[in-house]
């Protein structure tokens, strides 16, 4: 293993954490402005947008969703310049090479995985409301779950929340859904 002072004397490896970091945050921004600016379905298809590399056409939602498309490549190359600098320089020092596997792994994995429920987040802001698929443990019964949030009428700012659970199969569910549903909403009161 190196020592510490000649993990701290690599100005290379420092420049690119720091870019790296910085890079990072920069997307951070950049993904929240996109999303509180109602950008995150500016450009609909992935890879590509509106079937070509770089936008046919231009808006403001547009512009910023794609700044954050470029900024994802921007961290990816970061993330995989700081992780070879750590392995062609700092091979043997296990403190800095696993943080970069793990760095690497999230990086390629996080952003498809994020954006998998996108769809269904924004589906729920439309609606209001969402579906899913409660699995029980044992017997692995598939039961549906509907859960519909409505601005309450008689008080301003308020809501409603109504959830309906069901047994696809059966006709005695024990009471697992409305055990589920208890929860669910005993859950929401203390949120």
């Amino acid at each position: 293993m190196r020592s510490a002072s000649a993990t701290a004397d690599d100005r290379t490896l420092r420049a690119r954490a720091i870019t790296t970091t910085c890079l990072v945050y920069l997307q951070i921004l950049l993904g929240a402005t996109m999303r509180h600016g109602k950008a995150g379905l500016a450009i609909p298809d992935f890879p590509l947008a509106f079937g070509s590399l770089i936008p046919p056409y231009w808006n403001a939602a547009i512009a910023m969703h794609f700044a954050h498309r470029v900024g994802a490549v921007a961290v990816l190359v970061a993330v995989l310049m700081t992780t070879a600098r750590i392995w062609t320089a700092h091979r043997t020092d296990t403190r800095l090479r696993r943080p970069a596997l793990l760095l690497v792994a999230l990086v390629i994995t996080g952003g498809p995985f994020l954006n998998r429920y996108r769809d269904t987040i924004d589906l729920v802001l439309r609606t209001g409301s969402f579906e899913a698929t409660a699995t029980t443990f044992f017997f692995r019964f598939k039961d549906d779950v509907v859960v519909r949030v409505r601005p309450d009428p008689d008080q301003p700012g308020g809501s409603i929340v109504d959830m309906r659970s069901i047994s696809r199969v059966g006709g005695s569910d024990i009471g697992v859904n409305a055990a589920r549903i208890r929860a669910f909403l005993a859950d929401l009161q203390t949120a």
